[in-house]
């Protein structure tokens, strides 16, 4: 993992020299205080470079899978085709780990100075970035990866293993985003919720109760634990946990980026149809003017209150509390057309198709059909897809590889430099919790 570790400190330093776009020049900082200046620093950049990498590689590669998008030209017709390699990965695990290695100093400042507040919003980015590479790659390197140029070769970890972690770092980013005293505090910059404590709790609960959800094969208690964890998180959509770029040169959002630089990928025939077929007003915010998602402003979501309610609705139906997973599937879907820019008449409208909301019970198909339309360029889908099936996405047609990819393949770095490397992968195994 030599190559890894060079990277992470390379990007360190660039990242403590280039934060000052992301930093508010009004604010109050110390220059005399090391631990000041590093954590208000580090900060901005740790939550925008996940906004890159989540609305950058991830989310587009993920969205190919799941018939969102559909490759055109170039690498990204091949990754349509599932002609998806080691080299193709490289990339996103050399920013995942590097963005985890600023987190971690973050956390260990934080402890020294006795900075709570910062503590709490660096485990629960970290949470959310270990989650995402668990579900991207499964077995990872976390503890030994945090030891930079003292462990080059870091041991993998399962995933069985690492999701208690993951929980753990929500729980005890709680407790510090929950105490009442904190040295240093955030402010303007926190780039994702300025600095409010009552929104960074609301979307660590939020996040547990997306790691619990993923585990309903391998947990029975796991929708009882995820709703445990909803009655405490997002109650709307302004708690959404998103990183919103600033449409300039600098600070475009990263599919604004891709879309006006390449151009390699289109809406997928499957999912235009589908929002054809229920007359879905979303289609023109999310496609056809771009403007949710694909903006030069636009937000990349990290976890928003209209999964939370997606979540909900499903571990109420796995819990069969029918009447209240019905009602949640309602709230879910009116969050996304809210988020979505669509008016209340238009919204009530696409409800009362019996396409959209059965005129019986509520059924498990069509909560996640409209998940995984309000969830689109979110990886969250693909997730979705692997451990329920639904919606019955099809496979891309018309090609020697027929089966959808099941977990992203490790990077050829990792073949070449790192000695605890696991063996290769076929893109069609499955994860821990991806039980068949």
């Amino acid at each position: 993992m030599k190559t890894l570790k060079i990277s992470t400190f390379v990007f360190m330093m660039l990242t403590i020299v280039s934060c000052k776009s992301w930093v508010d020049p009004n604010l109050n900082t110390d220059p005399n205080n090391p631990a000041d200046v590093q954590m208000q620093t580090l900060l901005p950049p740790a939550e925008g470079t996940m906004g890159y990498i989540l609305g950058g590689d991830v989310g587009r590669y993920n969205a190919l899978f799941t018939q969102h998008l559909q490759g055109v030209t170039r690498q990204h017709a091949g990754y349509y085709q599932y002609i998806f390699t080691e080299t193709n990965t490289n990339t996103d695990w050399s920013n995942f780990y590097p963005n985890m290695f600023n987190l971690q100093i973050i956390i260990d400042k934080s402890t020294t100075n006795g900075s709570p507040h910062y503590r709490g919003a660096a485990r629960v980015l970290m949470a959310l970035s270990l989650g995402n590479v668990t579900d991207l790659w499964g077995d990872v390197p976390y503890a030994d990866a945090l030891k930079g140029n003292n462990n080059l070769s870091p041991k993998y970890q399962s995933q069985q293993e690492l999701y208690p972690i993951i929980q753990k770092l929500l729980d005890d980013g709680i407790t510090d985003l929950s105490s009442a005293t904190s040295s240093f505090k955030m402010g303007t910059d926190d780039q994702v919720f300025a600095g409010n404590l009552a929104k960074w709790i609301r979307a660590a609960y939020s996040l547990k109760a997306r790691y619990w959800i993923h585990l309903t094969k391998v947990d029975n208690t796991a929708a009882d634990k995820a709703l445990a964890a909803v009655a405490k998180a997002m109650q709307a959509n302004t708690d959404n946990m998103q990183f919103v770029f600033g449409g300039t040169a600098t600070t475009e959002n990263p599919w604004s980026q891709f879309n006006n630089q390449r151009g390699d990928v289109d809406i997928a025939d499957y999912f235009y149809g589908m929002l054809g077929t229920l007359k879905d007003p979303r289609v023109v915010p999310f496609w056809d003017d771009g403007s949710l998602y694909m903006g030069s402003g636009s937000p990349v979501p990290f976890i928003t209150y209209t999964e939370v309610k997606f979540i909900e609705a499903e571990a109420l139906l796995r819990t069969n509390k029918t009447t209240e997973a019905k009602t949640a599937f309602t709230n879910a879907v009116t969050a996304s057309l809210a988020a979505s820019g669509i008016s209340a008449s238009a919204s009530t409208t696409y409800l009362a198709q019996t396409a959209v909301t059965p005129t019986g019970d509520i059924t498990m198909d069509r909560i996640l059909q409209q998940k995984y339309i309000a969830l689109f360029t979110q990886s969250e889908s693909w997730t979705d897809w692997r451990r329920t099936g639904m919606p019955s996405i099809p496979a891309t047609a018309g090609f020697k590889t027929t089966d959808i990819p099941r977990r992203w393949p490790y990077p050829l770095n990792e073949r070449l430099n790192n000695v605890n490397y696991p063996g290769l992968k076929n893109n069609t195994d499955r994860v821990w919790w991806d039980k068949q």
